[in-house]
């Protein structure tokens, strides 16, 4: 690990693993590593623990842990479909951002069942639902701050999010052109919907029929 530490300081390479994942694998590594106090300080000791150090899961973090991951400027990538399919358990999401985490959205094909960005953003909303139920002073996360998680939560996790994100000029043009009335469209419009409702409908009902049009750095990669 240290050797790794050393390999993402002189290449200045971004370093990317799991962290509290679940609670057998939090007592695994205090097995092996009796002498750090916790998960997160066993990266931190070997270098693995910095401004572009990005961590997968973090469903049982300590406070301790929080406070580290937020001093070292460390990323959380929140995998809720992960999170549930291997029944790790419920992220604090809402604790981290109130915190002022780095926190975004991953879908973890590899533990869930999907890389639907779409997919995943509808179960974290459920998730933060179900932990405010048991955890009620953990309100639940509201569906734009999910949609941040998906964009510009992540971009700050990758270390750009001066550079992508969201609509702010000057930043690299990623978009989707989305059409709730395209053929086949699962989405059911009313004379009432508004803006907002449309993107509402679009997130919770929405799929790739809707999808007319991608833009990648200002450039047209695809369109229906």
């Amino acid at each position: 690990m240290k050797g790794l530490g050393s390999l993402a300081a002189k290449y200045n390479v971004p370093i990317q693993s799991h962290l509290d994942e679940n609670l057998d694998e939090i007592a695994w590594v205090k097995q092996l590593h009796p002498d750090q106090p916790d998960y997160t300080s066993v990266y931190d000791v070997n270098g693995l623990l910095t401004n572009r150090t990005i961590m997968a899961h973090v469903v049982h973090p300590t406070d301790a842990e929080l406070q580290l991951l937020k001093q070292r400027g460390a990323g959380i990538s929140h995998c809720p479909n992960s999170n549930f399919s291997l029944r790790s358990g419920i992220a604090k999401v809402r604790q981290m951002l109130s915190e002022g985490q780095k926190i975004g959205l991953g879908t973890d094909v590899a533990g869930g069942y999907g890389t639907s960005i779409l997919n995943t953003i509808r179960t974290g909303y459920f998730a933060a639902i179900a932990r405010s139920s048991d955890h009620p002073d953990d309100k639940y996360l509201k569906l734009a701050e999910i949609f941040y998680l998906a964009t510009l939560g992540g971009a700050d996790v990758l270390g750009m999010k001066n550079t992508l994100g969201n609509f702010v000029v000057g930043k690299q043009f990623d978009a989707l052109i989305v059409d709730p009335l395209a053929r086949g469209s699962p989405i059911d419009l009313f004379s009432h919907d508004d803006v907002k409702t449309i993107f509402e409908q679009f997130i919770n009902n929405g799929d790739d029929r809707n999808i007319i049009q991608v833009f990648v750095d200002g450039k047209s990669i695809h369109r229906i």
